[in-house]
């Protein structure tokens, strides 16, 4: 939150009390937020957090900042430094059943001209995620209106040259 001249105008205090003067300043500019009516923070990506948000993460999960519902998202198997207090709730996000993926890559695509050899490795590929499903979709989007490939037979036989396997979710 601050930096280095901001540090030596307030004498060289040590990273860990600057640190905590940060996380005291958002933790009251929050509450005053949530006074006038309750709010819902969602923190996207926890993996990527580093040690300090991780810290004011573990405060304000404990109950140290009321009015608040905060929902944190991590990849699948994240097993990091935020340890969670007892009133938390850990939900697991299944991946999408086939159904559910055909019905996502329906509005996605045009079905009618996507050759089923590709939406199958769509489905594959993605592991029934739907950020991932909506990402090779738009591969193929942009793929097909900057070079169209000819026949859905055709498409079916590139979908690797397409969608390469490099793309990972």
């Amino acid at each position: 939150l601050l930096n280095a001249l901001e540090r030596d105008a307030l004498g060289g205090m040590p990273n860990e009390r600057l640190r905590a003067m940060g996380a005291a300043a958002l933790a009251k500019a929050l509450s005053a937020l949530a006074e006038a009516a309750p709010r819902i923070w969602l923190l996207d990506d926890l993996h990527w957090a580093d040690d300090s948000t991780v810290e004011f993460l573990a405060r304000f999960a404990g109950g140290g900042i009321r009015g608040w519902l905060l929902v944190m998202t991590a990849r699948i198997g994240y097993r990091g430094r935020l340890r969670l207090p007892a009133a938390c709730r850990r939900l697991r996000l299944g991946d999408l059943t086939r159904e559910q993926q055909s019905a996502l890559l329906a509005g996605l695509i045009d079905l009618r001209h996507c050759a089923p050899a590709l939406r199958e490795t769509i489905r594959n590929r993605s592991g029934g995620n739907p950020l991932f499903m909506e990402e090779l979709a738009g591969a193929l989007r942009q793929r097909s209106e900057s070079a169209p490939v000819g026949s859905e037979e055709a498409l079916g036989a590139q979908a690797e040259a397409i969608l390469p396997s490099s793309l990972r979710a």
